[in-house]
């Protein structure tokens, strides 16, 4: 009798631990369906957002040159006034830029040769650029002197995607009455694998942390179309990095974005 208890009870113990070890599997079986549900949902809505992209930049080239050849005969015009002028000046800087980001779009189709440069050189070009672009912002850099020495690939989208997440911050500071943004680079080794973190800091306000967290959550500035925040969450998942925004310590908002440095690395600089 002691020896079918004892049967009866490790039969149940072993019974017991492998359903509960098939639940959790289950659970994460679906977790797993859950993620790729919505990387697939995110994907989708990034090939229709290419889509009508590619649409649209084919479809304002035209438009945009006669604009840009109107402004230049504006220009010419020795009677126009002072201020006109400095109007019209504007309108041909911005159909310039204009025409550059169509230049990039096409030039996407076909990147060529892929090339390197070093990692401290990203970070610095890609802000300096930034700083041409929103010269009303001030902002306060740090951590580029202490990245590692290591060669990037270029990646015209990743480029994109971080200059989309600095707009949003300085729009959102802007919004707040105090157009100013803080950077900071750092590496992390202390991670699985080692990473390379962009962490900025704004005085806006973060409206809905949680919702925010979510991979198809948009921007909801009031002027925005609502696709930076989706395109760079996109960017930023493609090299099997990370992207979060969170209240940032003492107000304001923060967005972190965590790039694994395998990703980022070009395997080729040496050889070249």
């Amino acid at each position: 009798m002691i020896g079918m208890w004892l049967n009866f009870v490790l039969a149940s113990s072993l019974l017991c631990g492998f359903l509960l070890s098939l639940a959790q599997l289950l659970r994460r079986r679906e977790q797993e369906l859950a993620l790729e549900r919505e990387r697939l949902l995110r994907d989708e809505a990034i090939v229709s957002v290419a889509t009508v992209a590619a649409g649209a930049a084919h479809a304002i080239n035209t438009p945009l040159a006669s604009i840009s050849i109107a402004a230049e005969s504006m220009a010419e015009d020795p009677a126009l006034p002072a201020d006109l002028r400095e109007d019209v000046e504007m309108i041909r800087q911005q159909a310039r830029l204009c025409g550059e980001q169509l230049r990039r779009l096409a030039a996407a189709q076909e990147p060529g040769e892929p090339s390197s440069r070093l990692l401290t050189d990203f970070a610095s070009q890609l802000i300096e650029r930034w700083r041409v672009r929103r010269p009303a912002i001030d902002i306060s850099l740090r951590g580029i002197d202490d990245l590692v020495a290591v060669h990037v690939r270029r990646d015209a989208a990743l480029d994109q995607a971080l200059f989309n997440l600095l707009d949003n911050a300085a729009d959102a500071a802007e919004s707040a009455g105090k157009p100013s943004v803080s950077v900071a680079w750092q590496c992390r080794d202390d991670t699985p694998r080692a990473s390379v973190d962009l962490i900025i800091d704004d005085l806006g306000r973060l409206d809905n942390p949680a919702v925010m967290r979510r991979e198809l959550a948009a921007s909801t500035k009031p002027n925005g179309l609502g696709l930076g925040l989706t395109l760079a969450r996109a960017s930023v998942a493609r090299l099997g990095g990370r992207l979060w925004l969170e209240p940032r310590p003492g107000g304001g908002t923060r967005t972190t974005v965590q790039l694994p440095l395998a990703a980022l690395r070009d395997t080729f600089a040496g050889e070249r």
